[in-house]
């Protein structure tokens, strides 16, 4: 996994069905939190990455909780879908 911008590439729309977050090491002392969201959207179950510098014990917040409807944007990367950003849907 790396950091850096993620683009715009591709649309989402769906239920969150799934949300698990974990802690990561990512280089010597560097750390990551990884979002796993599974979202059911028409064409199927989708997993999708939202992924955050992690500093301190502070733990980012997602604007989504489960069963909401969503749009997530972002690109793929070497078979996983990587967030950009999340719209919740009203």
């Amino acid at each position: 996994m790396s950091l850096g911008e993620v683009n715009d590439e591709y649309l989402v729309h769906g239920k969150v069905i799934h949300v698990k977050g974990e802690k990561q090491k990512f280089h010597y002392n560097r750390y990551l939190y990884v979002y796993t969201l599974v979202i059911a959207a028409d064409t199927g179950k989708m997993t999708a990455l939202k992924i955050f510098p992690f500093r301190g014990d502070e733990i980012p917040s997602l604007p989504i909780r489960l069963e909401d409807t969503v749009s997530i944007f972002g690109e793929w990367r070497e078979h996983q879908f990587i967030i950009s950003r999340i719209e919740k849907q009203k």
